[in-house]
């Protein structure tokens, strides 16, 4: 979930991660945050759909095959909410 902060494009130089054991219905949660410059809704979008990714070739970046950000999603929870600045 901290991977794509990395990138060149995120502009992001702080990572904040926060947990809680029981934070809704006895169920725990996980808060990552940056101070990148954020998403377009188009770009959100984009990152919740399996298999797209732009940054094979774009250096610097991590991840290439577009499944990263969702498979981490779902193996440490069964919801997530993105919160962006744009």
């Amino acid at each position: 979930l901290v991977d794509n902060v990395q990138d060149t494009e995120c502009q992001a130089s702080t990572v904040s991660i926060f947990g809680e054991e029981k934070f809704y219905n006895g169920a725990g949660r996980i808060q990552v945050e940056d101070d990148g410059k954020g998403l377009t809704r188009d770009q959100l979008h984009r990152m919740m759909s399996y298999g797209y990714s732009d940054k094979e070739n774009k250096v610097g970046n991590v991840g290439r095959y577009g499944i990263g950000f969702k498979a981490g999603a779902m193996r440490l929870g069964k919801d997530v909410v993105v919160l962006t600045k744009d």
